[in-house]
């Protein structure tokens, strides 16, 4: 509130919250509203191994359910958790949006609501995020913006690198990197139904758990595609097949499609460099990690110094703000805000 109370002053406001998202806990008041509601399980129950891609097979042992399943009443309290998280981060919103409200802003203020990954709840025997279909892959992308007052849903795929050049178009800005092409497209030609020249694609590639080389994802109009060197191929038509069960890599049906996608991902990615440069990159961190256990430790990553002006007594400030800054909460007493 703060922030926003200058009205003619500009902003960005980034705010992330860290659930929806495992452990699959939320707030009592939350997890109430869902307690005499009928929570639908999986839509795809666990799959047997026969019908599992390799990387679904790692994935799975990767947190130990090829010896054991979750049961049905932990995977209901698993989405029992999860739609509450859902409520909380809807009331954070409110919260936000309230503020906006209240600022008098909510008429010239875009905003755009997504996430950086979706959650397999048990879709396939899969649980987390390592994978590329779509209970994974699949993030809402909610936007209000001023001027557009009609309620729209766009069937065009996109992507989060869209947002930045979206934010840019918005803020009347024309980015120009450096050495490299600025990925992603403004998405406010689609939002005003412009689709002509709108590329429908999306690109992903993932090289975390369960991985043993770079696994690969193109998403194009409703067919997707997934590639890695040394597992099978997979090809998913989503508007016919939304469960992704039905593999079409190997139909004839598909050869011309299956070798379009062969050939862009050719042009994105060089996936043996990618992997020794994975590799080396490894190798390098372990010689840190080992260096780092001599001696005194040291953090590889950034971290933030704190500052101790709040909390130890320092005889150059007087005894009124000493008080106030470390004494007074020291003890366990919280002072207004206002004074």
């Amino acid at each position: 509130m703060n922030m926003l109370a200058s009205p003619k002053r500009h902003f960005f406001l980034f705010v992330s919250l860290s659930h929806p998202h495992h452990p699959f806990l939320t707030q009592p008041q939350y997890w109430e509203m869902y307690q005499d509601i009928d929570i639908p399980g999986p839509g795809t129950g666990r799959l047997d191994e026969t019908q599992l891609d390799p990387h679904s097979i790692r994935c799975r042992k990767m947190i130990g359910l090829d010896k054991e399943d979750v049961s049905a009443q932990q995977a209901h309290l698993a989405r029992h958790g999860y739609y509450g998280s859902i409520s909380y981060f809807d009331a954070k919103l409110g919260q936000i949006l309230n503020a906006i409200e209240i600022a008098g802003l909510a008429e010239d203020t875009a905003v755009f609501v997504t996430a950086d990954h979706g959650e397999m709840l048990g879709e396939r025997g899969l649980w987390s995020k390592d994978c590329f279909f779509e209970w994974a892959m699949r993030v809402p992308l909610v936007v209000s913006m001023p001027g557009l007052n009609e309620t729209k849903r766009i069937s065009q795929n996109a992507s989060l690198i869209d947002l930045l050049p979206t934010f840019a178009e918005i803020a009347g800005e024309k980015l120009e990197l450096t050495g490299a092409d600025l990925e992603g497209q403004s998405l406010l030609s689609i939002m005003e139904e412009e689709t002509e020249n709108w590329p429908d694609e999306v690109l992903a590639e993932y090289n975390a758990d369960a991985t043993r080389e770079p696994l690969i994802m193109i998403r194009h109009g409703a067919l997707k595609y997934i590639g890695a060197e040394n597992d099978p191929e997979q090809l998913f038509n989503l508007k016919d097949d939304p469960h992704e069960l039905k593999n079409l890599a190997s139909l004839e049906k598909y050869s011309s499609e299956l070798s379009q996608f062969r050939k862009r991902a050719a042009k994105l990615w060089d996936r043996q460099q990618l992997a020794r440069r994975i590799r080396v990159s490894q190798r390098s961190r372990f010689v840190v990690r080992e260096a780092l256990k001599s001696g005194l430790q040291e953090a590889w990553d950034y971290v933030p110094k704190q500052d101790y002006d709040d909390t130890y007594v320092r005889s150059s400030n007087s005894h009124e703000l000493i008080d106030r800054k470390v004494r007074i909460p020291a003890k366990g007493y919280t002072l207004p805000q206002n004074e």
